[in-house]
């Protein structure tokens, strides 16, 4: 909670004024670095762009997310065993929907003939492994700039997309 007030600039009491509870802090960060990021990016599964432009906007849109929200989003995960039953479900019903989301994403533009996957779910799991996985080693000033790591996400993303087997 320290790291946090001092982070924003306030004394760790004046956090409990706006969060009753370490678990409520943790739960809202959670909760808006899971909902938040899905009702903005799952967007771009739908709509009349071809698979493959529909895919490089997902990919490039959840980098650009999780690179700019990588404090937030690994606080989240290493923290998710504090909060308790009914909101882990809750943050992990999201993460679940929005992985049906992608694989039947997948499995449209496979059964339209615009990729040529094997498996959609496995497909999806990758897909979702590979970029959720940044915020782990990405930094700023790194080699590649966010864009750039974008650009070479969706390179490997539509080449996975694309492949045959």
């Amino acid at each position: 909670m320290r790291t946090i007030a001092d982070a924003v600039g306030v004394r760790t009491s004046s956090l409990y004024h706006h969060f009753p509870s370490k678990e409520d802090l943790l739960y809202a960060i959670s909760l808006d670095v899971t909902r938040d990021f899905i009702a903005a990016h799952a967007l771009a599964l739908t709509g009349p762009a071809p698979a493959a432009q529909r895919l490089a906007d997902l990919v490039r849109g959840h980098i650009t997310y999780f690179a700019v929200h990588r404090l937030q989003q690994g606080v989240s995960r290493r923290e998710l065993r504090e909060l308790n039953d009914a909101h882990v479900e809750e943050v992990l019903g999201y993460e679940r929907d929005y992985q049906r989301r992608v694989e039947g994403f997948l499995r449209e533009a496979i059964a339209a003939g615009e990729f040529a996957l094997p498996d959609a779910r496995v497909g999806a799991l990758a897909l979702l492994d590979m970029v959720n996985g940044i915020g782990a080693w990405y930094r700023e000033d790194g080699p590649l700039s966010v864009g750039e790591l974008a650009d070479l996400y969706v390179t490997l993303a539509l080449a996975l997309a694309d492949s045959r087997g």
